[in-house]
């Protein structure tokens, strides 16, 4: 009896240190109305810590706990001083639901943002140098979200939703599955600064009127770029394609429904492959390997699970047949298609173009070619650019990063002037 009292008192010991080395690995505080939390990628030990909206986990749309602002603008700090330790904040989550903020700061400190969504006055957005986000969306009025040219920023599944911007010029994202989609106002989308488009993204924008593809792709998902991704977008009307595509690179059921094209730019000398997976409900899981249970769970199921990763399934080869960009909706007699000079018979050759009757050479490296109507001012001498009687002027390379008017190597460049006008010029 007494052996079993000893061994009973030593487990409720080992269970109340036990409970007390658990607690201590969370660590919560207040300072200054923000409340810091610890967690899995917040560690204290570290020195990091994250700002949190305490009522996250009880959200179910009521008006709970509101971050605190200074004339509409909620700038979180980078730093906390608590119990004689400096934290750095690493992550922030819960901007929701806030009924008041107008702009949100986020501290270059900050590595990931989740949860923003349903604040029905938030303008402006600045994400600092955030690498990841996650469950952003479902605000209509924001105008501007500001991503560091530094950074390349990683959108979760079914994220960036819903925003409510008209033009849009997206910054290095990597898109997850359905992200960056319905936007139900964009009309200007400029995608040239990103290397991908990814699987069942960048769908339903009912009022884009222009938009411009990644200057490079590089290659994903088995050198197929964006399958099923670009649908839904019946207005428009400009489209410019990329300028380099790996070999054997091609675009799979995307963009089959714009109908009112009026001009297509491809400043690829190889035309692209369009096309259509025909058979793509044998193929896209789990229909390809998963067993029949339409007559309720099977014994085939339990094997299913149960087996290896490396298991090879007899899955049909993939079977694609040649397209074109709108299919045919598309109005191939008046849509006309400007390619590099040269390349006419190539495109018209071309299984996915050849629809095309209007095909028409573009000098895209001549700033004759690709400025604006009026003159202004603007040369290229030596990788320098000058621009006269103008000396106020801003240089942007492809990916939107500001640079040096002179010393510049060869590629296209873009030149703001102080009266406003915007002109591209080629550096050779």
């Amino acid at each position: 009896m007494e052996n079993r009292v000893i061994v009973f008192f030593l487990t409720l010991l080992a269970l109340l240190i036990g409970n007390q080395s658990e607690a201590e690995v969370v660590l919560k505080f207040e300072v200054n109305g923000f409340h810091y939390s610890s967690d899995w990628d917040a560690d204290p030990a570290s020195g990091e810590i994250m700002i949190e909206n305490p009522d996250i986990q009880s959200y179910y749309g009521e008006v709970g706990y509101q971050f605190p602002l200074e004339d509409g603008c909620l700038e979180f700090p980078h730093t906390v001083d608590y119990g004689g330790v400096t934290y750095t904040v690493v992550k922030v989550r819960g901007i929701v639901n806030q009924q008041e903020v107008v702009s949100v700061i986020i501290p270059n400190t900050v590595r990931s943002v989740s949860a923003v969504y349903d604040c029905p006055k938030l303008e402006m957005i600045d994400l600092g140098e955030t690498s990841h986000v996650s469950d952003i969306g479902g605000l209509p009025v924001l105008k501007e979200m500001i991503v560091s040219s530094d950074v390349v920023l990683n959108i979760g599944m079914s994220d960036l939703t819903f925003i409510g911007m008209k033009e849009f010029k997206a910054p290095r994202f990597v898109l997850d599955r359905f992200s960056f989609s319905h936007w139900p106002d964009l009309e200007y989308l400029d995608l040239s600064a990103m290397n991908g488009i990814g699987i069942f993204v960048l769908n339903d924008f009912p009022k884009i009127t222009t938009l411009v593809m990644p200057t490079i792709f590089e290659e994903t998902y088995g050198m197929c770029v964006g399958l099923e991704s670009l649908n839904g977008l019946p207005e428009l009307k400009s489209l410019t394609m990329p300028e380099y595509t790996p070999e054997g690179c091609f675009m799979s059921d995307c963009m089959t429904d714009c109908g009112n094209l009026e001009v297509i730019y491809c400043p690829s000398s190889v035309p692209m492959d369009i096309k259509v997976l025909t058979n793509k409900d044998e193929l896209l899981w789990p229909a390809a390997v998963a067993p029949d249970l339409s007559n309720g769970l099977s014994a085939d199921w339990d094997s299913y699970l149960s087996s290896s990763e490396e298991d090879e399934y007899d899955s049909p080869e993939a079977i694609y047949e040649y397209a074109n960009i709108g299919t045919d909706k598309v109005d191939a007699e008046t849509c006309v298609v400007y390619v590099p000079q040269g390349c006419v018979e190539a495109y018209r050759a071309h299984p996915s173009w050849g629809v095309f009757k209007n095909i028409v050479e573009y000098d895209f490296a001549s700033d004759a070619g690709i400025k604006m109507d009026v003159d202004t001012g603007v040369s290229v001498n030596d990788g320098a650019i000058q621009v006269v009687p103008d000396c106020d002027f801003e240089v942007y390379d492809i990916a939107g990063k500001r640079c040096a008017a002179s010393g510049l190597p060869s590629g296209i460049y873009v030149v703001k002037t102080s009266s406003g006008a915007v002109v591209k010029v080629c550096v050779r």
